[in-house]
């Protein structure tokens, strides 16, 4: 993986990176440096790799992820599971987007796109946790609106329409949001442990081998932080 030419970053882009970094010691992501580097996300798109990525996910799960005794159901512990879950049902559910149907040709060592491998992959629990995350990120995102339709004039106007859907004002993620806040705020004062996580789970992401998943990874754990912090604040209350 490249990172893009200089010249071809617009200068706001860089202006807006270096103005805007900070350093949180108990934030939900602990730094945000401006970089010198810019990768371009469609020219390295997420996909299927051939890295086999099983011990990272089995440590996130087993060491990142509160115990299963301690999150039960209805329990912002188990909200934050989930939401762990929810990211690696997205990674698999890019992997099963780069695959080639039965009958179409691909690489030699590249498995086909079968019922099979999309139960495997998103069946089931998988498949709720995916639903979950996406309910998190698209009501942080709802919670960001006003001042995301505000942004500077060089914003991809693609932005502004999909901003400007209906769908957004159905009510339909407010109940993402308040779950969240009720349980993570409810006779419990222990949530900065997921605070903790979520920083360590990014020195696990950045422990990839595979440069192309660490990528992708780095920004989907930041982006699950983000909307953490917009939902619940930065002290995780």
């Amino acid at each position: 993986v490249y990172p893009v030419d200089d010249s071809s970053v617009p200068s706001p882009v860089k202006d807006l990176d270096a103005g805007e970094w900070s350093f949180a010691l108990d934030g939900w992501a602990r730094w945000d440096m401006p970089t010198d580097d810019y990768y371009d996300l469609l020219e390295w798109s997420e996909g299927w790799t051939g890295y086999d990525g099983s011990e990272v996910w089995a440590f996130i799960h087993g060491k990142i992820a509160f115990p299963p005794r301690t999150a039960v159901r209805g329990s912002w512990r188990r909200d934050f599971n989930d939401a762990l879950g929810g990211l690696h049902s997205s990674i698999s559910a890019h992997i099963l987007l780069s695959l080639p149907e039965e009958g179409e040709e691909g690489e030699e060592d590249k498995p086909t796109l079968t019922a099979e491998e999309v139960e495997r992959r998103l069946g089931g629990e998988y498949g709720r946790n995916l639903d979950w995350l996406f309910l998190v990120l698209l009501a942080a995102v709802k919670e960001l609106r006003p001042h995301l339709t505000s942004s500077p004039a060089e914003a991809d106007p693609r932005l502004e329409e999909l901003l400007g859907m209906e769908f957004w004002d159905s009510g339909l993620l407010d109940g993402a949001a308040e779950r969240f806040r009720g349980h993570g705020t409810k006779d419990d004062d222990t949530f900065w442990k997921a605070r903790m996580r979520m920083r360590e789970l990014m020195r696990i992401i950045n422990c990839v081998q595979c440069s192309k998943c660490r990528l992708h990874g780095k920004v989907s754990v930041l982006g699950l932080s983000t909307a953490l912090q917009v939902l619940l604040g930065k002290e995780g209350g």
